[in-house]
């Protein structure tokens, strides 16, 4: 009942296909938070605020994590395009 509200709202139907995959992998709960804490840190740069040790911890490691992840998912496609 609930998901037929939501697709009902967005007109998913009509998105193309490429389009309703990239909302989707947006919509999850950890792009949910990574965002809110990225928002939070660039907030308190643009202000010129001292960000919190903890905050500057959690924006590296989900930095790192995001460049690990994508730099793993690239060296698989060369090997894959190698053989």
């Amino acid at each position: 009942m609930e998901q037929e509200k939501f697709m009902a709202l967005f007109n998913f139907q009509a998105m193309p296909e490429r389009e309703y995959k990239i909302i989707e992998k947006l919509l999850r709960p950890r792009t949910i938070i990574a965002f809110m804490f990225y928002g939070a840190f660039c907030y308190l740069l643009l202000n010129q605020m001292k960000v919190p040790p903890m905050l500057n911890t959690i924006v590296s490691t989900l930095m790192g994590y995001f460049f690990g992840s994508t730099s793993k998912k690239n060296k698989e496609v060369i090997k894959k395009t190698d053989v």
